[in-house]
């Protein structure tokens, strides 16, 4: 009798540690809502991002089809120049948010989101090349010689021989 209840002794210790290992893991996750070592962002830790795009001219024109990419995804803002891009990760205290249209400069931004908040963002996109010679909102044709420039605002094709 003796030999069977030494034995019994020593069979426990075994299925204790696989026993109590399954438990810590079930109680992880349950208390977690995701699997041991994280592996999924909940609501509480995204954010929705939204806002405008426009021209940096006097009238603020809305830039249809510009590209607003932030945290890996990305948009295109519509006719009237509004974008919205909802649960985003959070991924740190500041996040880059690049904006870019054919004809424009690309802008890039430094935003601090808020987990669980919407955050609005409206941007002025300058023009490519805005106040250089030839581009086409200049009279003349970008040259230094008197009396070769056309009307105002056709970029210089033409004048006067």
């Amino acid at each position: 009798m003796r030999s069977l209840a030494k034995a019994r002794r020593t069979l426990r210790p075994r299925l204790a540690l696989p026993v109590s290992l399954a438990l810590l893991a079930a109680l992880v996750t349950g208390c977690f809502g995701s699997p041991i070592g994280g592996g999924g962002l909940n609501n509480d830790q995204r954010f929705s991002l939204q806002g405008t795009v426009v021209d940096a001219g006097p009238a603020a024109a809305p830039v249809a089809g510009a590209i607003v990419q932030a945290a890996g995804h990305e948009t295109e803002t519509g006719p009237d120049g509004a974008f919205s891009l909802g649960n985003l990760p959070v991924q740190g205290p500041s996040m880059p948010v690049t904006v870019s249209a054919p004809g424009y400069e690309t802008a890039t931004f430094l935003i601090q989101p808020v987990a669980g908040e919407v955050l609005v963002l409206d941007v002025i996109l300058a023009p490519t090349g805005a106040g250089e010679p030839g581009d086409g909102g200049t009279p003349g044709d970008g040259g230094d010689e008197p009396g070769n420039g056309g009307d105002p605002g056709d970029g210089g094709s033409g004048g006067e021989p």
